[in-house]
């Protein structure tokens, strides 16, 4: 499938913001008591993903990939296992991903298992385990290999982060697994610094083992204008001290979204910042990308030209239909066509009413409804041929919730929202909490509730949130789509 770069632009706002961490938050449905409460009517699942490709040899399209998806009873993915096709002989699985869950609904194991080209079994191969402080912030990650000799996971790597009080990350720390040792060892280690909740200074350190101690290895500063990032620039240390290595220069749009990020290096033979490469987006009027284009130095090196461009497209109800790519010839001085992806929607199930394997949300942050299929094209001999057929198979399922109120009387409306939000809170409930995370996983705003109230959303991009409202006796989640 081909993957779009999505951007996420810095925002400012009120109450706690994480920068840096990630967690997976993938429940859209949550027990209050014994009761199923949701904000949407949850009624399609997305179980399975199959691709057709053309054999001009027998001149027809023949299965080649199949992907299938389980769920557990909260619909959180816990298995996804990918297929390959062979005539005569079916499908037959040659990758298979297993997620667990903790308390919260953040994932907490991972397992990865791959074909054994001996045996031709699915056999264990990785394997991670993730911990959380009480405000969902992820401590400690962890990772295993799988030892086939001696038949048990072996340690490989690990890390532990640390935050302070506001959920900024403050310091990265990984270790790998010295086995003749029987010891974990010093790897890398990062240090965040924060100015008014903004990151203003990233520096890490290599451990150096003959020495024992940490070696200052890079840094990079970090420059705001209204909150939102406009200077980044990056040192190397030499020995004594640091230099120059790269900067990036950021502009914006009216409405606070990139416009244009132009990278340079740093030349140390004349002293001066040498061109490397500038990337330009566009928007439509509903803030959705619709072109994305990266330029280089020319022979001269002080000037941009065309490199690639990504064409977006989108339907009257921002469902994303059509992404083209292209590559500049400097011959001829035009665009030549790389790829093209065309997608088809249900329009009878809305996204909130739809439940997708979380990397499908992640990275098709704008559709409004319920994705079917998508066909991918290659450009040969000047014209678009496709070259694959690829359709979503669903499973209808008994609605979890009754739109956007519950019995509770708990709930987030109007959904979708634009930049406001009224809270249906019981006033019984005492002190709750609001958390608005991205499709990421990642918190980007919460506050306190105590009764029914309304409240202004902070500037966010449009397309799906997760939310998560948390009181005595409740924790109720749901997608909350944003204008």
């Amino acid at each position: 499938m081909h993957w779009m770069k999505w951007i996420y632009r810095n925002c400012s706002c009120r109450g706690k913001q994480a920068l840096g961490a990630w967690v997976m938050v993938l429940s859209v449905t949550v027990s209050v008591g014994a009761q199923q409460v949701g904000v949407a009517n949850l009624q399609q699942r997305m179980d399975s993903l199959v691709r057709l490709e053309w054999e001009s040899s027998a001149g027809q399209w023949v299965p080649t990939l199949k992907d299938v998806y389980t769920y557990n009873s909260l619909d959180q993915l816990t298995q996804a296992v990918k297929h390959s096709h062979a005539a005569g002989n079916g499908w037959n699985a040659y990758w298979e991903e297993n997620y667990t869950y903790g308390s919260g609904g953040l994932i907490t194991g991972y397992l990865l298992r791959k074909l054994d080209s001996t045996s031709f079994q699915l056999k264990n191969y990785w394997k991670e385990e993730y911990t959380y402080n009480a405000t969902g912030d992820i401590t400690h990650y962890r990772v295993y290999e799988w030892n086939g000799s001696a038949g048990q996971w072996t340690d490989s790597w690990k890390a532990e982060y640390t935050y302070d009080a506001s959920g900024h990350l403050l310091t990265y720390h990984d270790f790998y697994w010295n086995v003749a040792g029987a010891q974990w060892v010093n790897s890398w280690k990062a240090e965040y610094t924060y100015t008014s909740g903004q990151l203003s200074q990233y520096k890490d350190y290599y451990w150096n083992s003959g020495s024992a101690q940490w070696v200052s290895s890079w840094k990079a500063d970090y420059t705001y204008t209204a909150g939102l990032l406009t200077l980044y620039q990056d040192y190397s240390w030499n020995g004594s001290s640091w230099v120059n290595s790269g900067k990036k220069e950021y502009t914006y749009t009216a409405q606070g979204l990139e416009s244009t990020i132009s990278a340079y290096s740093w030349k140390s033979s004349s002293s001066s910042w040498s061109y490397l490469k500038k990337e330009e987006f566009s928007y439509n009027a509903g803030g959705h990308l619709t072109l994305y284009l990266i330029k280089g130095p020319n022979q001269s090196g002080n000037q941009w030209v065309n490199l690639w461009k990504e064409e977006l497209t989108y339907d009257i109800s921002s469902n994303l239909i059509k992404v083209e790519t292209a590559n500049w010839q400097s011959p001829t001085s035009q665009w030549a066509g790389d790829d093209k992806q065309e997608y088809q929607y249900d329009t009878a199930y809305s996204i909130p009413e739809v439940i997708l394997p979380f990397w499908y949300i992640t990275n098709r942050a704008f559709q409004t409804f319920k994705p079917t299929a998508y066909q991918e094209y290659g450009f040969f001999n000047g014209s678009w041929a496709e070259t694959s057929r690829n359709t979503f198979h669903y499973t209808s399922l008994t609605p979890a919730g009754v739109g956007t109120y519950t019995s509770e009387g708990i709930g987030v409306y109007p959904n979708p929202a634009r930049d406001f939000l009224f809270i249906s809170w019981p006033v019984d409930k005492g002190q709750g909490f609001i958390e608005l995370f991205n499709m990421r996983g990642q918190l980007i705003w919460s506050s306190q509730i105590h009764e029914d109230q309304g409240c202004s959303l902070p500037a966010l991009g449009a397309g799906p949130y997760l939310y998560r409202l948390t009181g005595k006796g409740v924790d109720a989640r749901g997608h909350l789509i944003i204008q």
